[in-house]
This record gives structure tokens, sequence and C-alpha cells, in this order.
């Protein structure tokens, strides 16, 4: 019997308020998953004993395991309230991430997220700049390397 519910295994679900005023649906059998339906798809989304949410998949294999129905398209989309933001896509040949409403794409890394490279709504490409002028540029700082290129040894 767990002692802060009182329910034992096999007591089904429950739905309750609790002193937080949250709401909790509770699945208390051993294995069992949550799973919402929509529309006749029974595993819309699924949360199962490990804790893993699946949207469109019953058996999620992570925190968060998102599938499509089909082979090609737009998988997940993080918009702003006007629409700009990032999107996820694949297809059996090649996947993106894309940038809406002629936006940069930055990449950002550190405690204290800095700019790395970023990728110009026009297609180029800035390492080292925030505003690219060529298809390619590499713009160094200080001491470091602006572009290191080294040759494989050959046998």
């Amino acid at each position: 019997t767990n002692a802060a519910t009182g329910a034992a295994a096999g007591n089904g679900v429950h739905i309750s308020m609790w002193s937080d005023d949250d709401l909790y649906i509770t699945n208390q059998e051993s294995d069992g998953n949550i799973k919402f339906a929509s529309g006749g798809n029974a595993d819309a989304l699924v949360i199962n004993s490990s804790g893993n949410v699946g949207i469109g998949t019953a058996s999620p294999t992570a925190v968060l395991d998102v599938r499509r129905g089909d082979a090609s398209g737009k998988i997940a989309e993080f918009h702003n309230n006007v629409g700009y933001g990032i999107e996820l896509g694949t297809s059996t040949a090649e996947a993106y991430i894309g940038a809406g409403y002629n936006q940069d794409l930055l990449f950002k890394t550190g405690t204290t997220p800095a700019e790395r490279m970023r990728i110009d709504s026009s297609g180029k490409m800035g390492i080292g700049t925030t505003s690219p002028i060529a298809n390619l540029e590499i713009t160094q700082s200080g001491n470091n390397v602006g572009l290191l290129v080294i040759a494989a040894a050959s046998n």
C-alpha cells in the first residue's frame, strides 16, 4: 500500500487534487502507461512508467520522443506569439533545422551562451562574426587561429 495515497497495486487510476492545488492523474498499475487519444488515435500522447513522453508513438524511447505518422515533413516547430522561431523536419534522405520569417540561425555555446556561428537569412555563414559578407567568413580575434587545415598522414 502506498503511504501517501493509500492505493495498492491494481487500484487503477487516481485523479486527485492535493494541497498544492495541482491536478494529479496517477496510473497505479506497476507498468502502466497514461495515454491520451484523439480522433480515433489511441496513442496521440503517451507517458510511460519511466516518465518518457511519446507523441505519435506508443513506446517512447527517450524523455521526449516525437514521431510523424509518415516519412517526410515537419516534426516540430517552436515559435513566439508572432511566428518567429525554429522548426525541425525530416525525410527519408535528410533532416533539417530551419529558422522562419527571414531569421538568421545562430549556434551558441557556454555557461552564458555566446554566439559561435551564424547562418544568415541569405545563406551566408559566419564564424567569429555576426554579419558575414561572404558565403563563408571566418574572423579571428586576438591570438586565436582563424582557420586550421590539417592534412591526413599518407601511408
